[in-house]
């Protein structure tokens, strides 16, 4: 992130940011998993650990919201890579400093053979679409939110930012309080309703035709995406052995990844064919097939039982 502000050449932006995602996508599936394993005993914890992991990264987010588009403003936009740059070094070392002496190795190490992660795969098939959902929801957003704000209804950057902070800053709410939603309503119904809500949520930013209504859908929108990753966790966590939880959960990480990556490369070329609005609309037909795709499972398709003896309350 550092060394960004110094490229010269687009292919040296390109490897950098290439490497940044590479550095930052280990930590997700490893630290995931590692939460999942240490909740393996209680249906409630893991609910509310996953709540608590996913609302808590989301304050990240929004700090980096609130901040950049204001830094670039005052600044240039070099000066919230080299802040955030400094501040992540910060976090990493404290985090090094909790973590000390705090073992994640397991009892038995895990097959990395083909078989082995196909095998993974296979264990989580059933929660592909859900995947794929979060992947496009979030990709969708931090890509052509900005744009849609700033060029179809003339948003300032940093108001824009603000309002991506509001975005993330209900999902954080929602997010962490998934493990008393889960509890009151049931895993399934919770699920449901987040791909109900973030399907309307779209078809009002893609139809809007005043700045309100598009702010008003986007906000509400991220309290529905980010309600859906903990319960996506919780399936995982719920149904795969601790073995291949962290293969799992890195099959988990780069699906949402790729179908994020396809759905935001597609998007951008039909944005300049119909309108900035067009992806919005293109993600909330694709929400709408995989609400479509879960309405009628069962619960054992959500988890079925928690690993123990607590079962599912309220499926």
């Amino acid at each position: 992130m550092a060394l960004i502000p110094f490229a010269r050449t687009f292919a040296v932006l390109l490897l950098l940011f290439l490497l940044l995602r590479i550095a930052s996508s280990f930590y997700h599936p490893v630290m995931i998993a590692w939460i999942s394993k240490s909740r393996a005993g209680s249906g409630k914890e893991l609910d509310d650990a996953m709540g608590i992991q996913s609302g808590s990264g989301n304050l990240g987010v929004i700090l980096a919201y609130l901040t950049v588009g204001f830094m670039a403003q005052r600044w240039t936009w070099k000066t919230p890579l080299f802040a955030w740059s400094l501040f992540g070094l910060v976090l990493g070392a404290v985090g090094l400093l909790i973590l000390r002496g705090v073992s994640s190795k397991a009892d038995v190490r895990p097959s990395l053979s083909p078989s082995s992660w196909a095998r993974s795969l296979r264990g989580i098939k059933r929660y592909i679409p859900g995947f794929f959902f979060g992947g496009m929801g979030w990709s969708v957003t931090i890509f052509y939110a900005p744009s849609l704000l700033n060029h179809r209804f003339g948003v300032p950057m940093g108001r824009t930012g603000l309002i991506l902070a509001l975005w993330v800053g209900l999902g954080t709410i929602t997010g962490a309080g998934y493990g008393v939603w889960s509890r009151r309503f049931g895993r399934k119904r919770v699920f449901l309703t987040s791909l109900g809500g973030a399907m309307v949520s779209l078809f009002l930013i893609g139809f809007a035709r005043h700045q309100g209504l598009a702010i008003a859908g986007l906000v509400a929108f991220g309290g529905f995406l980010l309600m859906t990753y903990p319960s996506l966790h919780t399936f995982v966590g719920s149904t795969v052995p601790e073995s291949g939880q962290t293969q799992a959960f890195s099959w988990v990480s780069n699906i949402q990844l790729l179908s994020g990556a396809v759905i935001s490369l597609g998007a951008g070329f039909l944005s300049d064919a119909v309108g900035i609005q067009f992806p919005f609309v293109l993600a909330a037909v694709l929400t709408l097939a995989v609400f479509l795709f879960y309405l009628p499972r069962g619960p054992e398709f959500f988890g079925g039982k928690f690993k123990g003896s607590l079962p599912v309350p309220d499926l």
